[in-house]
């Protein structure tokens, strides 16, 4: 039997995901989703992952970085090699930077522990039905680079209907846990706590030059001071309160604060959404 032919399924079929982990009580987890429909099998070596990846059809797979010893991204790589159509998925404990960047450039998603099971359920579903080779929908915030992720989750909060007080909600409003949202921060550059303030900033900015909503207005801070960072971080001043008109003024002046490799992704999501923002 051919590969290709080893893993056509019935478009009918649960989605089914493989978990790579060495811990037994992750796999447990990963196990609960079968009471939702998605079959799940699990492996806590190399060997047997790309063993089961070869001889079995899967959606998704989700391989934790460090195995007893063993570099979790081999199965990627022997994944990527032998052209296995499965959606690939790096979990791990550890927010790293140089993993995640790997991860990325190896064409797989990049998670941190503790995994939301919802994610992993919509990640499988998305994957079983459109292909592992399709990017997830935007709302997912899933694929492309760090920088594309935080740029994303950036305007989660510039569209949100109230403030983003804190990194909890923030992650909470994007979908992924708080250790992976500061994990994309990191590869991109940027901490989780600028990117908040930032994404903020760009929120009540926008809603002045949209709608004309006074800036102090959009700003839901709990106490002066972080007010105060806000308005200074939009390029206003800290006695009047006043801030940039302009959206465009306002990204300019950001450069500063080590957000560059953001802002060019930023921009270009602002102008699909708001063609006539300025």
């Amino acid at each position: 039997m051919s590969l290709r032919g080893s893993h056509e399924s019935s478009p009918l079929a649960s989605p089914r995901l493989l978990v790579v982990d060495d811990e037994p009580a992750v796999s447990r987890t990963f196990k609960t989703l079968e009471r939702q429909g998605i079959a799940v099998e699990a492996a806590d070596t190399c060997t047997r992952a790309i063993e089961l990846l070869r001889t079995r059809a899967f959606a998704a797979a989700f391989v934790d970085w460090k195995l007893r010893g063993e570099d979790g991204l081999a199965i990627i790589r022997a994944a990527n090699d032998e052209r296995i159509p499965t959606r690939l998925v790096v979990i791990t404990g550890y927010a790293d930077p140089d993993c995640s960047a790997e991860a990325l450039r190896l064409g797989a998603g990049y998670l941190v522990k503790p995994v939301r099971m919802s994610l992993v359920a919509a990640i499988t579903r998305e994957a079983a039905e459109h292909g592992a080779s399709t990017k997830f929908a935007e709302d997912a915030i899933f694929a492309g680079p760090p920088h594309e992720r935080v740029a994303k989750a950036i305007l989660k909060v510039v569209e949100a209907p109230n403030d983003v007080l804190t990194i909890d909600a923030w992650a909470e409003l994007t979908g992924p846990a708080r250790r992976t949202m500061e994990g994309w921060c990191s590869a991109a550059g940027v901490t989780a706590h600028n990117g908040l303030l930032f994404a903020r900033c760009l929120r009540g900015v926008l809603r002045l030059s949209v709608f004309g909503e006074p800036f102090s207005q959009s700003i839901d801070s709990v106490d002066r001071r972080t007010r105060l960072e806000l308005v200074e971080m939009a390029g206003g001043d800290r006695r009047s309160g006043a801030v940039p008109v302009t959206v465009e003024d306002f990204l300019e002046k950001q450069r500063v604060l080590g957000l560059a490799t953001i802002l060019n992704a930023v921009r270009r999501l602002l102008v699909d959404r708001y063609p006539n923002l300025r």
